[in-house]
Order: C-alpha cells, then structure tokens, then sequence
C-alpha cells in the first residue's frame, strides 16, 4: 500500500513537471507567433524597424 501511494505520487509529480514545461514551450511558441505577425503588420505601415520594435514592444509590454 506504501509503495502504491508513493509510486503514484512520483508519478504525478513527474507529469505535472513534463506538463508544466510543454505549456511553457507552447506558450512561447504562440508568444513568437503573435509577435512575427505584429512585426510584419507594422513593417507593411510603413514605419522604420526603430519603430517597429518600439511599438511591438509596448503592445506586448515586454
């Protein structure tokens, strides 16, 4: 009974571990996307990369 409960407590906290790292990469993933695509919105705008990064940056509060 011991071993059962520890077994699945190692378990659980491997997965929450492995779960928890794979939303953050996704996260970021989303993260990188949105910012390409606000990047080349405001390039088509016209404005200078100086500009552009500026912008992007106060949108995405980074």
């Amino acid at each position: 009974m011991k071993n059962t409960i520890l077994a699945l407590g190692v378990g659980f906290l491997i997965g929450r571990h492995i779960y928890k790292n794979y939303d953050k990469k996704e996260a970021d993933l989303k993260e990188a996307q949105i910012k390409r695509r606000l990047v080349d919105t405001l390039e088509e705008l016209g404005l200078s990369k100086r500009e552009v990064r500026s912008q992007s940056n106060h949108i995405l509060r980074r």
